[in-house]
């Protein structure tokens, strides 16, 4: 993310109000022709909305809980300063 200098967006792969999917299988079942491309990287552990958080100066804030917590978090974030809104 750093060397970006750009924000990063990973959205689900899913449409709105609908259940996010936790394997390829289900993505393609949702989005069939829709979408030129499925990357597979095997199903996922977590069956619910991602985490989504926002790094400046030099804290991260946790604007969405998901699977990865404040905890996991604060053992990356330099000197462990999270904090959610």
């Amino acid at each position: 993310m750093r060397e970006s200098d750009r924000p990063l967006a990973a959205p689900s792969a899913n449409r709105f109000g609908r259940v996010s999917p936790s394997r390829a299988e289900h993505v393609f079942d949702e989005l069939g022709s829709r979408i030129a491309l499925i990357v597979d990287g095997g199903p996922t552990t977590f069956g619910i909305e991602s985490t989504i958080i926002q790094p400046a100066n030099g804290r991260i804030a946790i604007l969405r809980p998901g699977p990865v917590t404040e905890e996991a978090l604060s053992e990356i974030a330099r000197c462990g300063r999270v904090h959610s809104q």
